[in-house]
């Protein structure tokens, strides 16, 4: 297991600026809120059944 540093983040975080954050990108051209509809509507829907995952 790695153990991290302080600073070790913010250098990551520096090194993906400097080469262009697609992240950013993306929030530029995509209208997010857009989907709030959807992904509310998602939310609210019935579940069918209790059944699921085993724990």
């Amino acid at each position: 297991m790695t153990q991290f540093g302080f600073f070790d983040l913010e250098y990551r975080l520096d090194e993906i600026d400097t080469n262009g954050d697609s992240l950013k990108k993306l929030n530029i051209v995509i209208d997010w809120k857009s989907f709030r509809p959807e992904l509310k509507e998602l939310s609210l829907k019935e579940r069918k059944s209790s059944a699921g995952r085993k724990p």
